[in-house]
């Protein structure tokens, strides 16, 4: 999996073109917080999800990228 940063203005999450596997598995959507994140029992991909996104929200970019395992 490759991820990369991306900054974007609000909008909807458009589902129209999602395959049938995506449909049947994705089953909601929502906007989290970092804190959100960090606080959550639930399970992030990548697992270290939080750990991760807080030098790249304050703008602190690695120079090389980052393999994050699973």
């Amino acid at each position: 999996e490759h991820y990369f940063v991306c900054h974007v203005g609000e909008f909807e999450i458009d589902e129209s073109n999602r395959e049938e596997l995506e449909r049947n598995y994705l089953r909601a959507n929502r906007w989290w917080h970092l804190a959100e994140i960090a606080a959550s029992p639930e399970v992030f991909v990548p697992r270290e999800l939080a750990q991760l996104l807080a030098p790249i929200l304050r703008g602190e970019y690695p120079s090389e990228p980052i393999v994050v395992g699973i």
